[in-house]
């Protein structure tokens, strides 16, 4: 399945999550995602992403709006529904510029 240029496949009962050069995405339980940022992309942070149903929250937004605008494909293709939230955790730079 291919949704905002990012692919997503599940293998058996194992999902294999969507890739970006910003971050890295780790299930942490069902529905809720890390992106660790990568020493050679852009995010400058780490992310959070929660699925709440029909609803999608984003948490932090990165440095850049490319490692963002990944991070938002990722998050909708994970989940099958549209970002309705962002929730920034404070105004540093490194968490908020992607907005």
């Amino acid at each position: 399945m291919r949704r905002n240029g990012m692919e997503r496949f599940i293998m058996g009962n194992e999902q294999i999550l969507p890739k970006s050069e910003h971050f890295q995405l780790r299930k942490l339980a069902d529905g809720v995602y890390v992106a660790i940022q990568t020493l050679s992309g852009s995010a400058g942070a780490n992310a959070g992403i929660i699925d709440l149903g029909g609803h999608t929250v984003i948490f932090d937004t990165f440095l850049t709006p490319k490692a963002a605008s990944e991070l938002r494909a990722a998050a909708e293709t994970l989940t099958d529904h549209p970002v309705t939230t962002v929730i920034n955790s404070h105004h540093h730079i490194d968490h908020c510029w992607g907005n």
